[in-house]
């Protein structure tokens, strides 16, 4: 078993690095910034906190902000990476460090057209203040998603392989988790700002839902 970790560790140096790195990252963030961190901690679970963190006009905490939506989406990148490498028939056999710098600029994209299609909504219905607290709110959980996925990355690439469906599926578990809440909370950011329903199904449609089945779509086939 441990021969076979090595192995892992020595062949994929290169994702080992990318790994640590993001890692170094997350703890550089929660060690030098323990205020942030704590905030950021507080809205997830906290509504009346998230809606505080979304008015603070303190430029670190925009810029960190920023940085840890970056880093989760490389890591949710390394996560879809490992998982299709390791458990779908059409990954190729040796995926390259030149492929995982596609995962994370799909990735990375995928966010950035999400965040700037609610932006849109928001304006075209001339609703920006909703918009701008449901992609705080989405935000914040691609910052959990992030840091949750790099742990289940770590145990896919160099645990025994009998962990690595455990992994995978817990992984996958965060993600619908977050995804639910994510959901619901945008529902009731929808409610209190009284939008019709038929504006909340057109918003959660298309930037809710089918990402949900293109997610499936990828890893079931």
């Amino acid at each position: 078993m441990l021969k076979e970790i090595s192995h892992n560790i020595l062949h994929h140096n290169w994702l080992l690095l990318w790994m640590f790195g993001l890692i170094i990252t997350y703890l550089i963030i929660r060690s030098f910034h323990r205020r942030y961190w704590k905030r950021y901690r507080m809205a997830l679970i906290l509504p009346l906190e998230s809606s505080k963190l979304l008015k603070e006009k303190n430029i670190d905490f925009v810029r960190l902000a920023v940085i840890l939506n970056f880093v989760s989406g490389l890591s949710i990148a390394c996560f879809f990476f490992l998982s299709i490498q390791h458990f779908t028939d059409w990954a190729w056999p040796e995926m390259e460090f030149g492929d995982l710098i596609l995962f994370s600029l799909l990735t990375v994209g995928v966010i950035l057209f999400r965040y700037v299609s609610v932006e849109i909504l928001g304006q075209f219905f001339k609703r920006k203040d909703v918009s701008l607290q449901i992609n705080h709110v989405w935000l914040l959980h691609i910052k959990a998603a992030g840091f949750l996925l790099l742990l289940c990355s770590f145990m896919i690439e160099y645990s025994p392989n009998e962990l690595n469906t455990i992994a995978t599926i817990g992984g996958l578990v965060v993600i619908f988790i977050l995804i639910i809440i994510s959901v619901l909370r945008s529902i009731q950011i929808l409610r209190q700002n009284r939008v019709s329903l038929y504006y909340g199904i057109l918003y959660l449609c298309p930037l809710e839902i089918l990402p949900v089945v293109v997610i499936v779509s990828l890893l079931l086939f």
